[in-house]
């Protein structure tokens, strides 16, 4: 009994200590800020992080000729399209080689260019060094449904 105790007490020292809490980390998506699209364990992590990350299901590169992109395939989502900005605005902010990026949920698919995402912003939304401004930006433009319709109405 007593040399089964001092396993016990040997083993938990190998353990590590209990995380101590904190403030939630910010700004870790910016991390993988200059992310190239043919990084795909990178642009992997970065979805990961995203809107509707347990939903992504597959991603296909396509970086054989500019203009570089990438079509990330989801399963059935409730707003399609606030999920396709979001995770665009995003992409588009880390990975400055990607130009335009196709967005599948089940039967749904969408198309988004660098270019056309930020006219639709009215700016470049690229250059922001806060998560919580670029996240402040998505919210605000994607709270009136005809101005999300709008986006994927112009080509």
């Amino acid at each position: 009994m007593r040399y089964l105790f001092v396993m016990v007490l040997l083993l938990s020292g190998c353990t590590s200590p209990p995380a101590t809490p904190t403030q939630a980390p910010t700004n870790e998506l910016l991390l993988y800020r200059n992310t190239l699209i043919g990084d795909n364990s990178q642009v992997l992590a970065i979805i990961y992080d995203l809107p509707e990350a347990r939903n992504f299901l597959q991603l296909e590169l396509h970086t054989t000729e500019p203009p570089y992109g990438a079509h990330l395939m989801y399963d059935e989502v409730t707003h399609p399209k606030i999920v396709s900005i979001a995770n665009a605005t995003w992409l588009f902010t880390l990975v400055p080689n990607v130009d335009s990026l196709q967005f599948t949920f089940d039967t749904q698919s969408y198309t988004l260019t660098r270019e056309q995402l930020m006219s639709w912003y009215g700016k470049d939304v690229t250059a922001s060094t806060n998560e919580a401004d670029i996240q402040l930006l998505i919210d605000a433009y994607t709270a009136d449904p005809a101005e999300v319709d709008a986006l994927f109405e112009t080509k």
